[in-house]
């Protein structure tokens, strides 16, 4: 299966949805009079930096992304991280150097998922950042964090994140794996363990805090909550169709979350396709839930692709209605109901044929 998008947002630069996407606003300079010529002058000159440092990362970034087709992945992903590396050196200061050194690592990583061989080289640049006092503290986070993603195949256990957040306390990095890890995990004692951490930690943000403590209080309920209870789930679809998702039960259903935008969701889909026409006609039925913003967009993939089961959509992206209902925070997100109308398995992604199959048995 593709790595899932970690967070929901807009389409990411690269297949990775830690980055939080901020809005930036640049300063304003009101200067009156000769007296603040000077400071003028030095503002316009950090403003042409900060212009100039946007563009050359946007171009930087498009390099990235459009490597020859004859060239080896791990090949290109070196010298993509040399030049990050650069940008960061001569751009020290301005936001996006902080997002290149990152990139820069995520690049090393990338070059040694495909050629085991570089691992000692991502190693060592990784830590070399994890163990500087000096580098920012989410960054050096972030460093031993992508080290554990690739030890452990993407799938950090919870014990070694939140051994990371002591390590480093209020970490935005570590706290986003952790509120992914939260709506995942149907253990109650770990999601519990996390939940306390993320509230109770100092330095923690206000918004982790704020998610936690909704979650502990029963105000908001995960998927994960929910493993072993009827699934709650009515909408009209995209094509005017009602669905509830009880009126099904004798049938497995599987609940999709996805977008179009969304890379993993979309390389997913002929595995799903060939699953539904293979089981349908046995009682196999699936629900989608689209994070798309654009009607005509989805609408247009559903017909290209022959995509037939109902899509929830009401164009709100990362404020999806029922994606806030169910603390959908990872795309994409299956989910399977059996025939009871109960919740069976979240983060379906791993060997969801088997687990539909399984089900349909019953």
């Amino acid at each position: 299966m593709p790595s899932a998008y970690r967070g929901i947002t807009q389409p990411p630069r690269f297949l990775n949805m830690n980055s939080q996407f901020p809005i930036q606003f640049r300063p304003k300079w009101f200067l009156v009079g000769a007296a603040f010529r000077g400071l003028a002058s030095a503002a316009r000159a950090e403003e042409n930096k900060t212009s100039e440092a946007a563009a050359a990362y946007s171009a930087l970034l498009k390099r990235a992304d459009s490597r020859p087709t004859d060239v080896p992945e791990a090949t290109w992903h070196q010298p993509m991280a040399t030049e990050l590396e650069q940008f960061a050196l001569k751009f020290a200061g301005q936001p996006e150097a902080a997002e290149a050194r990152r990139d820069r690592l995520q690049q090393l990583q990338d070059a040694a998922r495909k050629d085991p061989t570089l691992k000692p080289a991502f190693l060592a640049a990784s830590t070399a950042v994890w163990k500087d006092a000096q580098v920012d503290p989410d960054e050096r986070a972030n460093a031993r964090r992508i080290q554990l993603l690739l030890e452990y195949n993407d799938s950090v256990p919870v014990g070694e994140l939140l051994d990371l957040w002591k390590e480093f306390p209020g970490s935005e990095s570590v706290a986003t794996d952790l509120a992914n890890e939260v709506t995942e995990t149907v253990d109650a004692d770990l999601r519990h363990k996390m939940l306390l951490a993320l509230r109770d930690t100092p330095g923690a943000s206000e918004k982790r805090r704020t998610f936690a403590s909704k979650i502990l209080s029963g105000e908001v309920k995960p998927l994960s909550v929910r493993v072993g209870q009827p699934l709650q789930l009515q909408f009209k679809a995209v094509d005017g169709r009602d669905v509830d998702v009880q009126k099904l039960r004798g049938k497995v259903v599987l609940i999709d979350f996805w977008a179009t935008w969304c890379g993993p969701c979309i390389e997913e889909m002929p595995q799903i396709k060939k699953l539904y026409e293979e089981n349908h006609d046995k009682g196999f039925e699936i629900v989608g839930i689209s994070f798309d913003q654009q009607k005509p967009r989805l609408e247009g993939y559903l017909k290209k692709e022959g995509i037939t089961w109902p899509q929830y959509f009401d164009g709100k992206a990362s404020g999806n209605g029922i994606g806030k209902d169910f603390a959908i925070r990872v795309l994409p997100t299956l989910a399977l109901v059996d025939k009871a109308g109960l919740l069976r398995f979240v983060n379906a992604q791993h060997d969801f044929a088997d687990k539909v199959k399984q089900l349909l048995a019953q």
